[in-house]
């Protein structure tokens, strides 16, 4: 019966330690599944990010496009203004060289006046 008794302890150890491995197997198959499902929503997650970063940087692309557009029609119009202000300059330099011109004229239109009186003046003096 000694034998029996042993053997039944036995058995029951042997039991009990199977049954705190399968608890222990179980926990852990547990925690495997958790961590699957939570590498599954971060991988979820960085699809996700991914997809909202292309939109981004397509948004980003774009605004840098209109920005470079932008950009180039300020300077073609800078170049246009500095262009158009050398005309300006020019005719403004041309007008005045003209009415300098004319105003010389009007002065020896005058001084020949005056000459030509004083001329006159002083053959008729006595």
């Amino acid at each position: 019966m000694r034998q029996n008794q042993d053997a039944r302890l036995k058995l029951t150890q042997k039991l009990n330690k199977t049954e705190l491995l399968i608890q222990r197997t179980n926990s852990l198959e547990s925690g495997v599944i958790e961590l699957k499902n939570d590498l599954k929503q971060s991988d979820d997650i960085k699809n996700q990010t991914g997809k909202e970063l292309a939109v981004v940087e397509a948004k980003f692309q774009a605004e840098k496009e209109k920005s470079g557009g932008l950009e180039d029609q300020l300077n073609q119009k800078e170049t246009d203004f500095a262009q158009e202000k050398v005309s300006f300059t020019d005719l403004l330099k041309t007008k005045a060289v003209q009415s300098f011109e004319g105003v010389l004229r009007s002065l020896r239109r005058v001084y020949d006046g005056v000459a030509k009186w004083h001329v006159r003046g002083t053959a008729v003096a006595p």
